[in-house]
């Protein structure tokens, strides 16, 4: 979901932490960010796997040694949501997806085929998102969470 103006898109990297088993599978995302001001952003993209944060939400940044920006903290959160989806069935991936587009939810795929990340804007009726995953959920079709 980068934005038209790309010029002035830079990565922010999130820390993230794994469990016993080793997911998430990555001990970082990063995410494209619209720069504001000086070490404020604007996340532009749906995260997959860093919790807490989700699209166009303001966040703060900073440099490390590397002058890699690291994310810092909410300043303002943008009332979306994030939710990943993993479907079962590589083929069924985009008519989830359609599915979903008709709710206005937009999603981005993983590397991993199976994998989406859903942006739930606060204009959406989210009931009726949670009732559509449930239903995939209960026909074997798919497993979500909440990325809170």
């Amino acid at each position: 979901m980068k934005g038209d103006s790309e010029s002035n898109l830079v990565k922010i990297y999130f820390y993230l932490e794994q469990d016993d088993d080793g997911y998430p599978p990555v001990a970082t995302e990063s995410l494209w960010a619209r720069e504001l001001q000086d070490n404020m952003y604007c996340i532009d993209n749906i995260p997959f796997y860093a919790k807490g944060v989700s699209l166009n939400d303001i966040v703060t940044a900073k440099p490390n040694e590397e002058n890699l920006l690291f994310f810092r903290k909410i300043i303002q959160p943008s009332g979306h949501s994030t939710i990943r989806v993993i479907i079962f069935e590589d083929a069924d991936v985009s008519s989830w997806q359609h599915e979903l587009e008709k709710f206005g939810c937009a999603s981005e795929k993983d590397y991993l085929p199976q994998l989406i990340s859903v942006d739930i804007p606060p204009t959406v009726d989210i009931q009726n998102v949670w009732a559509l995953l449930e239903e995939g959920l209960h026909n074997d079709q798919l497993e979500y969470e909440d990325a809170p």
